[in-house]
Order: structure tokens, then C-alpha cells, then sequence
């Protein structure tokens, strides 16, 4: 039939293409969540998968038949119109060039927000619980300089503070404690060590804990925390620099490659005097990058916690364009949307160009009371988020630093 006014014409193509879109739709869907599927074994996910891959095959199904049926009547016109969209569209997009991986993740924020609203109301504010806490104690005073930030947390999601000290085995790292006593009593006064600890912190309304090792530290910390199912390490360092750090030298490192739980670490010279720690102004530094994004959660949980202020914070490259710019602000925007949406108080700032003394300087100049980033659980080199961002935040700056391990597919660990 050729063109005219015949009203079956326009409705075999307004059919036509409604079911082109639904089954290409559905197959897109379809390979998301079949990628989703192989990082998660939730029943959920794969009645999701089963239900949207049952769509795909029966608005394929009715596609064919429509184009058979009604292919003389208008249904031919899209072997014509679709290959000359096709060119024109990847005629535009390779002029455009490839979305920046800002721009992508700020289009799937958008997304996200403008068609699936009603997925945020049902994240609740204890979807992330830091309730289960570790603090390793070297017997030095240094290492219970992150008791009181421990306490504080625990006391606020009321929940159980554990204590662990562990006796070296022989090959161990060397860490200089106050335990100096032979094989036969060592676990004995590691015990005395904790109780005197413990002792300290009665009548504080905080639920303790006491844990007892033997082994190699790094290790034996990931062990308790496994078996303890802790939501939390909080460690304290020397706050000396190079080689001889303590817990950001040797034992930190491993534990931050191999912790699959975030960590907080505290330097001495965080608080001054006997003021209690204070959660006022967090600090939250993002890339652009899912995996950086881990650590949101957390930032949220902690906020509602504390009733807390959120600095978003952004270092862009150190020659990017001005439109660059301007997406990298409305990235942060459209984060700071969704907590403000949660009642949380927040701020964004795009500035700097070295990420690290940039996060260090922005920390200080704004009286921040917790630095949260990502953080890769790599090998030495690879570990950090950032390369070396965090490495260099650590070691210079004076503010808590809390690192998230970014869980990734198994096919890009």
C-alpha cells in the first residue's frame, strides 16, 4: 500500500516502532541485569532478570509478528528510517566525542533521580550500621588514642566496642609495645593489658568487648574482624613520618589492603586536650567515579548520626576545560540533592589541583572533623583509591581519616 491518508498505515507505524522500543528496551535492561547477576546472588536480582528477560522475548515475539502482518501497510518504512537515524545519530555522537566518566555518572544520578524517585524512600537511615567496632591496642598509649572516637561511635548506634591486642608470633612485624614478657605469661598480660583498658571505660554506658590473638598482627585483625562480623576498625597512629610510623607502615598498610571493612585512622594530635571527638563537618572527596561514590553511605549514616554538615569536595585535573568544570559542579549538585533530600546539611567545592595537599589544605582551612574517601584493597602500590591521594592525606594531614574499601566485580579485582 503506498503512503496516503489511510489511517491503518499510520497505526502499523506507530505499532511498529512502540514495540521496537519496548524489545530494545528490554534487551538493554536484560544485559544489565545479567552483568548485575554475576556480583550478586540475591533471589531478587534474579527474579528481576527472569521477569525482564521474559518481556524482551514477547515484545520481540510481537515485533516480528507486526512486521510480518503489517509490512505492506507501513511496517517497511522503518528498513529505511532506521538505518538513516543510525547515521545520523553516530554522525553527532562521534563529533560529541565520549561522555567523560563526570558526565556519565552525573547522567545516571539524573536518571536515577528523575525516574525512579520512589526507590529513596525505601533506604533507610540504619541501612548502614556502624554499631560493631574493633580497636587494636598495642600496649602503648598511642594506639588508645583511638579509643575515645571508637566510644563515640559505638555509643551512638549503641552498640559493642571490641578491644583486641595480639601477641606477636615469631617472624611477626615488629611493633614496640609495653608487653614485654616471655612466652609462658605473654597472653596472660595481653589479658591484664585489655582489663586495665576496660576498666578505664566502665560506667560510660559503652558495651565492651575484650579479644585476645596470637599470630601475625595485620592478619589476626582481619581474623577478629571476620569472625566478629565488625562494621568498623579504628586505629590510632604514632604521627611520626617515613619508615618509622607505626601503624601507617608496616601493619596499617596490610590492613588496608586487606580489609574488606572501612577504616578509621586516628592520630594522636587529633583532639586537643579532653574534648570529646565531634563529627560537626565531614569531609567527603569524590572523582566522578562509582567506586569513589562507596563511600556515600557511610558519609549518610554518620551525618544522621551526628546531625553533621557534608563538604562535597572535587580536585579537578590540573588542565581541564571550563565546561569540564561546570559538569564536575553539577555532579557534585546532584549528589548534594539526594542528602539534602535526607535532611542533611551539605556544601560543594570544586577547587584545587594536587588532590592530596588540596583535601589537606580544604580539611584545615575548613575546620573538618573527619576526611571519608575510597579506598582499593590492591597491593602496595595499587591499594588507594587516589594512587597515592590517600597515601599523602594520611601522612600530612592532623584530621581523622576514614577509607572505604571499594567492592569491585570480581571480573576487575
Amino acid at each position: 500500500m503506498s503512503f496516503g491518508t489511510s489511517e491503518e498505515t499510520y497505526l502499523a507505524i506507530y505499532a511498529a516502532g512502540v514495540f521496537i522500543l519496548l524489545s530494545m528496551t528490554a534487551w538493554a535492561v536484560t544485559k544489565r541485569l545479567l552483568r548485575q547477576s554475576r556480583t550478586s546472588s540475591k533471589t531478587r536480582d534474579y527474579l528481576s532478570l527472569a521477569g525482564t528477560a521474559t518481556a524482551a522475548i514477547l515484545t520481540s515475539a510481537a515485533t516480528i509478528i507486526i512486521f510480518v502482518e503489517r509490512f505492506t501497510e507501513g511496517a517497511w518504512t522503518y528498513f529505511i528510517l532506521l538505518p538513516f537515524l543510525y547515521l545520523i545519530f553516530t554522525y553527532f555522537r562521534r563529533r560529541l566525542g565520549d561522555p567523560t566518566p563526570v558526565e556519565e555518572r552525573r547522567g545516571l544520578l539524573f536518571a536515577e533521580r528523575r525516574y525512579l524517585p520512589s526507590l529513596e524512600p525505601a533506604i533507610e537511615p540504619s541501612s548502614i550500621r556502624l554499631s560493631r567496632i574493633l580497636v587494636p591496642l598495642d600496649g602503648s598509649k598511642f594506639s588508645e588514642h583511638a579509643l575515645p572516637m571508637a566510644q563515640t561511635l559505638t555509643k551512638a548506634q549503641e552498640g559493642c566496642l571490641t578491644l583486641l591486642s595480639v601477641r606477636k608470633t615469631a617472624g611477626a612485624p615488629r611493633i614496640v609495645t609495653l608487653l614485654q614478657s616471655g612466652p609462658d605469661g605473654d597472653l596472660r598480660e595481653h589479658e591484664i593489658y585489655l582489663q586495665k583498658v576496660a576498666s578505664t571505660l566502665e560506667g560510660t554506658g559503652t558495651r565492651l568487648e575484650s579479644v585476645v590473638a596470637s599470630g601475625v598482627v595485620a592478619h589476626e585483625i582481619q581474623s577478629v574482624a571476620t569472625v566478629k562480623d565488625i562494621d568498623l576498625l579504628v586505629m590510632s597512629t604514632h604521627g611520626r613520618s617515613g619508615v618509622g610510623r607505626m601503624l601507617i607502615g608496616s601493619v596499617a598498610n596490610e590492613v588496608l589492603q586487606q580489609s574488606k571493612v572501612p577504616v578509621l585512622l586516628v592520630r594522636p594530635n587529633d583532639r586537643k586536650g579532653d574534648d570529646a571527638p565531634s563529627f560537626n563537618r565531614l569531609m567527603v572527596t569524590l572523582d566522578g567515579s562509582g567506586g569513589a561514590e562507596q563511600v556515600l553511605p557511610y558519609a549518610r549514616a554518620l551525618a544522621q548520626d551526628f546531625n553533621s554538615e557534608i563538604l562535597f569536595l572535587s580536585v579537578p585535573d590540573d588542565i581541564q576545560a571550563e565546561n569540564q568544570l561546570e559538569h564536575i559542579e553539577g555532579y557534585l549538585e546532584e549528589i548534594a540533592r539526594s542528602f539534602t533530600t535526607w535532611g542533611v546539611k551539605v556544601r560543594t567545592v570544586v577547587t584545587g589541583s594536587d588532590p592530596a595537599y588540596t583535601i589537606v589544605e580544604m580539611a584545615d582551612s575548613n575546620s573538618v572533623d573527619l576526611i571519608m574517601l575510597a579506598t582499593h584493597g590492591r597491593g602496595s602500590r595499587e591499594r588507594l583509591m587516589f594512587g597515592s591521594v590517600a597515601d599523602t592525606v594520611l601522612r600530612n594531614s592532623r584530621h581523622p581519616v576514614f577509607m572505604v574499601p571499594v567492592c569491585l566485580p570480581t571480573n576487575q579485582k
